[in-house]
This record gives structure tokens, sequence and C-alpha cells, in this order.
């Protein structure tokens, strides 16, 4: 498909209209389904061209090729009438695949219960560090790091940290998360390169994931994965698949999203305690090394075989 990457080259953000994306995937959508006959499956992000692929295989095959959705992360999302569309189709997108791959155990039901289809069409895998070649030292810095953009809950994490004496450095690129918000002098918003996010990470003494609740799949995972593969003690706030990855209290500390006080309290004590958060680092860079790259997409080829 080395030209579908020319493509999104050519039009990496470039400004287009809604119908003008929809003919793009449409049409990459089409050429997918002529070129998926010569291979024995198919493996495809959650993205809409993928979405439509299976769709495709839905409506015009008869014998179809085995088709993994390798994250799926959608949910429906906008008014009622909005929602009931994008339910039928992310519907029609499941029947044309083999199963779709989720980062938590609860997302399963979550997602079956959602869109009407049974729960044996996903699969629940850890998910992967992220770090790859880059670059980082690793330090122990004297601040609190944070970051990301998706279904992040900075307006928790701000009034948890309103007035504690430790810097937090928050890297984000939209600022929106931040409107009516009374951001406190202890805490530095910044826009970080991916290089320059790691390093940040790297040289923290904590790092929090804050997520905000009731979303399907609220995300963080590769976050948090990241920070523990780097060995630092980890705060995550979120309830839905934080405990698949994390031992509370041994290899990182879970809270409840949404609750300012308990963040606060775990804040304090991982600041406070210096022994017990290197103890937690030492221990999450140990459980990390079963979420790396390669047992990943060892076990996803392992499904390819099996389907």
């Amino acid at each position: 498909m080395e030209d579908l990457e020319a493509e999104i080259a050519r039009m990496w953000n470039q400004p287009l209209s809604f119908s003008d994306r929809l003919k793009g995937d449409l049409l990459w959508a089409w050429r997918l389904v002529e070129r998926s006959r010569n291979y024995d499956a198919v493996v495809a992000g959650s993205d809409r061209m993928s979405r439509l692929f299976g769709v495709a295989q839905r409506v015009l095959r008869r014998k179809r090729v085995p088709l993994l959705f390798i994250d799926w992360y959608c949910e429906p999302c906008g008014g009622r009438l909005r929602r009931r569309i994008q339910r039928t189709g992310l519907r029609w997108a499941l029947r044309g695949a083999t199963a779709a791959i989720v980062q938590g155990k609860d997302e399963i039901a979550a997602f079956a219960n959602e869109l009407g289809v049974p729960a044996s069409k996903f699969i629940f895998l850890p998910y992967h560090s992220t770090l790859y070649d880059f670059q980082y030292a690793v330090e122990e810095g004297d601040y609190i790091f944070t970051g990301g953009d998706t279904h992040r809950d900075y307006a928790t994490l701000i009034e948890a940290v309103r007035g504690l004496p430790y810097r937090v450095v928050i890297g984000a690129l939209s600022r929106n998360h931040f409107h009516g918000i009374q951001v406190p002098e202890n805490v530095d918003i910044v826009t970080l390169s991916l290089s320059d996010f790691f390093q940040k990470m790297a040289g923290a003494a904590l790092v929090v994931v804050p997520m905000l609740p009731r979303f399907l799949h609220p995300g963080g995972q590769q976050t948090w994965i990241n920070a523990m593969s780097m060995g630092k003690p980890v705060i995550v706030a979120e309830d839905r698949s934080a405990c698949d990855y994390i031992v509370h209290g041994s290899t990182g500390w879970l809270v409840k999203p949404g609750d300012p006080t308990a963040l606060r309290e775990a804040v304090s004590l991982l600041m406070e305690d210096r022994h017990l958060a290197r103890t937690m680092g030492r221990r999450a860079k140990e459980a990390a090394a079963a979420f790396a790259p390669e047992a990943f997409f060892e076990k996803v080829f392992a499904l390819i075989d099996g389907s």
C-alpha cells in the first residue's frame, strides 16, 4: 500500500471538507477490497476507511477475508439521531470483521451492549508501549508530569494539586481542556514534540494519568504503559481498564476518576514517600515487560493464524 502512504503524506494537515474526506475514505476502502483478495487476512485500525472496508465485506462478499480490527476505540457521540446512525455503521463494520481488539476487559461488555453485537466479536489484548527507538534519559526530577489529550480530566488534576508544594507539568496540544479553569502557579501547561514529551516523562518524579469517566474506551493505556516502561511510579485515575495493567499499591496507584481528594492524597503520598515511589517504579518496569510491542504482535499473529 505504498500509494496509500504517499497519499497520506501529501494530504497530511490539509484542510478538507467532510465530503472530500468521505470520498477519500470510500476510495481507499474500495482499493482495500480489491487488494485484499490477494491476502489470507487483513489487519486494520478502526479508522473510517477500515470500517468502510468491513461494511463492504458485510455487503458484497459471501466468503470474507478474515479481518481483525487491531485497536477498536469507536463509540457513538452527539445527538440521538447521530448516535443511532453511528451505531448502525459500527455494527455493520463489525459484522464484516472476524474480531476487534479492545484494550480493557470491561470494554468487551460495554461495546457489545452499546452496539448490539455479540461479545464474542471483541477480544481483549493488553496494549503495548510505544517508546520504540526514541532516545531519552531516565532521571528522578522534582516535578510531576502528565500529558495527552484524549479524554483527559485536567480539571480534576489541577484541583487536586492546587496549593501543593510540587511543580506539575502538563503536556497537551489542545488548550480546550483549560477553558474556565484558574491555573495555579505550580502548574505549567506546555506543548511538546513527541521526543520532548517522552523526555519530560522520563525526567519526572511521578507520572499522573487523569481520565474522564463514562467513556466506553477512556484511553490513556499508552501513556501509563510508557511511564511504567521507564520505571516511573504512576497514578492512574480511571475505572474501566487500568486494573488490567496495574496492581494497585504495587506496580502503580489507582484512584477513581473525577475525585480530586483521592488524587491529592495519592500525589502527596508518593511525592513524600520516595522509597515507596521508587519501589513502585521498579516493580512497574518489571511488569511492563509484558506490554512490549513484540508480545502484543505475537498475540495478534496468533489470532490471525487461528482465524
